[in-house]
């Protein structure tokens, strides 16, 4: 459960692109142990930079030394508890490790071609460089794929255990009427984006919570020509502190 937007930096004047910048709330069971907070590995010849989940030992976001963000958000047709476990199926938290190997986001789009739904529950992959991006989407049977594209607007991705289409429809609404400002706003705007909080539906809100779940954390990355930076608040935006960001600086 997650929801993730992505903003291209702006220049001096809109369209002149500095880079790109991912948010991502990652929402989860009260039970489910937390996160270990982002550090630096290997993978391949790149160094990336993520947190790492427990359960897996994989992760939901991370960034390399290429200048390469990737995050993945789980897939609910129906309410999670309909839906159930797909047991025998390997963690969702192998594919960012796995792809972020890759030395372009073209190599990236390779890797995640050769990935194998059916060993996976469904999934919605987004990664970008500093000027695009494209989405794969499985459903455990087929995976989809789009063709990188250069980011020119805010684009919103998300999902919820109550069901994708329960949630997709009132956050694309308020993400629409929030980015309608000039771009030099965006990355303010993407920061009370990921905060907002409906007091009469916190269930279906950004920053979620109900009895059995809520948002516990957001992570920011952003991409730029010679630098990654990654900035990581380990509970509720708003009600918990960032800890000191991670850069990497991108290699020639």
């Amino acid at each position: 459960m997650c929801t993730v937007s992505l903003i291209p930096l702006a220049g001096d004047r809109c369209g002149a692109t500095l880079g790109v910048r991912m948010a991502c709330n990652r929402d989860e069971s009260r039970l489910r142990p937390a996160a270990l907070p982002p550090r630096i590995r290997g993978l391949g010849a790149q160094r990336a930079v993520m947190p790492i989940d427990p359960v897996s030992g994989g992760t939901w976001i991370g960034a390399n030394d290429r200048g390469i963000v990737a995050t993945l958000l789980n897939v609910y047709t129906r309410p999670h508890a309909e839906t159930g476990r797909l047991v025998g199926r390997r963690s969702r938290g192998e594919i960012v490790p796995h792809l972020l190997a890759a030395r372009t986001l073209d190599g990236v789009l390779e890797s995640a071609q050769r990935l194998i739904p059916s060993e996976y529950p469904p999934f919605r992959l987004v990664a970008a460089d500093a000027s695009r991006w494209f989405e794969a989407r499985s459903d455990g049977a087929e995976l989809r794929l789009s063709n990188p594209q250069t980011l020119v607007e805010p684009r919103m991705f998300t999902s919820s255990g109550l069901g994708d289409e329960r949630v997709a429809g009132p956050r694309n609404t308020l993400f629409g009427e929030m980015f309608a400002v000039p771009c030099e706003q965006w990355v303010a705007v993407q920061d009370e984006f990921h905060a907002h909080r409906w007091p009469d539906a916190p269930h279906v809100s950004v920053c979620m919570e109900r009895a059995e779940a809520l948002t516990v954390s957001v992570t920011t990355v952003e991409i730029r020509a010679s630098e990654v930076r990654l900035a990581y608040t380990p509970g509720p935006p708003g009600r918990a502190a960032a800890l000191p960001a991670l850069e990497l600086s991108v290699g020639e």
